[in-house]
């Protein structure tokens, strides 16, 4: 909780453990406005730490790609003819003009739109118009391919990359608390899972950990601003909903709105929406978590 009369400080004359209290319950706005703050987030958070960059699916295929951030920087995820699915920087060696200027789709290459340089879709530098009169034949291509985001790294299709060359391996980090509940999610879906159809983007004017609260610690805010999804009866009475918190290593951890025993019957309701073969399938599912889960969890 904060004063409404409370206005950002500065971050060199209050050290930043003193903006968060957990005792009092109280977080300072500091931490979600300050600019001092979120440079160093992203110099400590972003640079440091696996961040999540796509999903296999979208790149099934020799030549495919997407592009997306890493903190504030561009960049391409693609799978090459190799079959390798790597990471580099959405910058031109030369002049640092993006090189890719759509969110996902298939090819050989990539050309910069300044000049003309062009990049296999590994990264390497193939093409410089006028080379040989422009740098005399004396450039060295090999050593001006895109920059490559140096650990990448598949948890069960999941494509996480880190810019730390010394980070500590992707499952080690996410450790075995959190793995055990995303095996859940990812081992539960019959078939597996496939990202179906384009990226859909929400650009919030906002610093990053108030989307990331809102999502995975604010569950109190569900009754009032999504009362909605309750009076047409999409969502089960908020009555028959719990609200827990999981914290684990790393700064990971889960929220959930459902009580135990009560998600089975949640998503059946739900299911009737769409008809039998959804009962079906959620049926399916539950029996197969039954199969994986023991009574005591």
């Amino acid at each position: 909780m904060t004063s409404i009369s409370e206005r950002p400080v500065d971050v060199a004359a209050a050290r930043l453990h003193d903006l968060v209290k957990p005792d009092e319950g109280a977080v300072s706005r500091t931490v979600f406005v300050d600019e001092a703050i979120y440079r160093k987030e992203l110099d400590r958070v972003f640079t440091k730490t696996w961040l999540f960059i796509g999903h296999e699916s979208q790149l099934s295929e020799p030549g495919d790609y997407l592009t997306n951030f890493m903190g504030e920087d561009p960049v391409i995820a693609t799978r090459g003819a190799d079959g390798v699915i790597r990471v580099m920087l959405n910058s031109c060696a030369h002049r640092g003009m993006a090189v890719c200027s759509t969110d996902a789709g298939s090819s050989k290459f990539f050309r910069c739109p300044y000049h003309g340089w062009t990049y296999s879709n590994n990264g390497d530098l193939i093409g410089v118009p006028r080379a040989d009169t422009v740098y005399h034949g004396e450039l060295d291509k090999s050593r001006l391919g895109l920059k490559a985001v140096p650990r990448v790294e598949n948890y069960k299709g999941f494509i996480f990359a880190n810019w730390d060359e010394d980070a500590i391996p992707l499952v080690d980090y996410l450790g075995a608390d959190q793995l055990w509940y995303l095996d859940l999610a990812f081992e539960a879906p019959l078939g597996g899972l496939e990202v179906i159809g384009p990226t859909m983007k929400f650009r919030i004017k906002a610093n990053w950990k108030l989307a990331a609260e809102n999502f995975a610690g604010d569950d109190y805010h569900v009754l009032y601003t999504h009362g909605s999804a309750f009076q047409i009866g999409f969502l089960p009475d908020y009555d028959t909903l719990g609200d827990y918190i999981a914290h684990f290593d790393h700064g990971h951890g889960m929220g959930d709105i459902g009580k135990p025993g009560r998600a089975y019957q949640n998503d059946v309701g739900m299911a009737q929406f769409l008809g039998p073969e959804a009962i079906e399938y959620v049926n399916a599912v539950h029996e197969r978590l039954k199969a994986r889960v023991s009574p005591l969890q």
